[in-house]
């Protein structure tokens, strides 16, 4: 396919970002492109688009008050220039339809949310598949384009070195953390009541006073209670009664970085609540991330627990029920690399159907402060 001749007018006073990105994608692709500045007169666009024999002149616009008719005025200055009969006029902003644009005399038209892809398929004569204002999410694969080549040897050597070092030191290493987890799995996986009263007493000797009398006495710590059955039937209530909508897409192409947010308001029910309107502007996924108060504990609280002070309580409960209520299109990761309960935090999250688990070795002994000899050991067994 030749490289088609393209004329890019940012016919608006200030709103030139998206004829900008779409100038570049365009270059990128091989098209030769010209970009003009924003707000120039109508006559020195025409005397320009004359001066050349453009495949595509695109234009962008905002539409408000006044602006179809000033666009009618500009497509028949185009025509009564000649430029029509070598060069397609194309539409782009918002609230630009289809209709709209056909019926202003442009050759085609783009809304807000039209990709880059749909642009330059139409540019380049190839059919692709839209959606106007919403599209459908499909879970992303995160590693499926990395292929982990390293272009640095000497990079490549000294890492290998330090991850041999770091094993070898780590072998046979163990810490309550660890041993937790293990007493975790068989809980999990425990058939009958003596045999889980057994456990929950080896994995209680393994923990702070202070999970212990949360987990048995119900004791929390200053600030945490359980969510309530009402909290519960009025999120359920609040989520089912409206119909789900698709999620626009929020990204200028498929290569962009997926988008993450964080969530840790302390309330898992707010966290919900704000992770649905997120998923309706195309969040990707989201990253759980617990209180500090959590970090310097030894075990875990259970149950569906919310507290007054930020970071959320990553119980096995809490972590389901977000995963529940969510898309199966979004990603969810769970932070656990900050505190004691890494191999544990590891556990619970692939249990409750978490996408990912966030272990940052560094950040969590230098950043979060939790002791690196621990953290390494944990993280290698996670």
């Amino acid at each position: 396919m030749k490289p088609m001749n393209i004329l890019c007018i940012p016919l608006d006073p200030v709103h030139d970002v998206g004829i900008k990105l779409i100038s570049a994608e365009l270059s990128k692709h091989g098209h030769k492109t010209e970009l003009l500045a924003p707000d120039l007169p109508i006559e020195g666009i025409i005397k320009k688009a004359s001066s050349d024999n453009y495949d595509f002149i695109l234009v962008s616009r905002t539409l408000g008050y006044g602006i179809a008719e000033l666009l009618a005025r500009f497509v028949d200055q185009l025509d009564a220039a000649g430029i029509r009969d070598r060069s397609k006029i194309v539409i782009g902003g918002k609230a630009i339809t289809p209709e709209l644009a056909a019926e202003l005399g442009f050759d085609k038209g783009f809304d807000e949310h039209s990709s880059i892809e749909s642009i330059l398929a139409y540019i380049e004569g190839r059919t692709i598949e839209q959606h106007s204002a919403a599209t459908i999410k499909i879970k992303k694969n995160i590693p499926a384009s990395h292929s982990y080549k390293f272009h640095h040897q000497e990079i490549e050597t000294l890492l290998e070195q330090i991850v041999e070092k770091t094993l070898r030191w780590s072998a046979g290493k163990t810490s309550p953390g660890i041993k937790r987890a293990h007493l975790r799995k068989e809980l999990l996986n425990a058939r009958n009541e003596p045999q889980r009263e057994q456990l929950r007493t080896e994995y209680n000797l393994l923990c702070d006073r202070e999970i212990v009398d949360g987990n048995t006495h119900h004791q929390f710590p200053k600030g945490v209670r359980y969510v309530s059955k009402d909290e519960l039937h009025n999120l359920e209530q609040m989520l089912t009664s409206h119909t789900s909508n698709h999620a626009v897409k929020i990204q200028h192409n498929d290569r962009q970085p997926l988008v993450f947010k964080f969530l840790g308001s302390g309330c898992p029910i707010m966290d919900i609540t704000h992770g649905k309107i997120c998923e309706h502007w195309g969040i990707d996924g989201f990253l759980i991330i617990n209180p500090s108060w959590e970090a310097r504990y030894e075990g875990l609280l259970e149950g569906m627990l919310t507290h007054e002070n930020d970071g959320t309580i990553t119980s096995l409960e809490n972590i389901r029920l977000m995963k529940h209520w969510l898309e199966p299109s979004t990603l969810l990761t769970v932070r656990a690399h900050r505190g004691l309960n890494t191999p544990e935090t590891t556990l619970l999250a692939g249990e409750a159907g978490a996408d990912l688990t966030k272990i940052d070795l560094v950040y969590g002994s230098l950043g979060a402060g939790t002791d690196p000899e621990r953290l390494t050991v944990d993280g290698i067994e996670s």
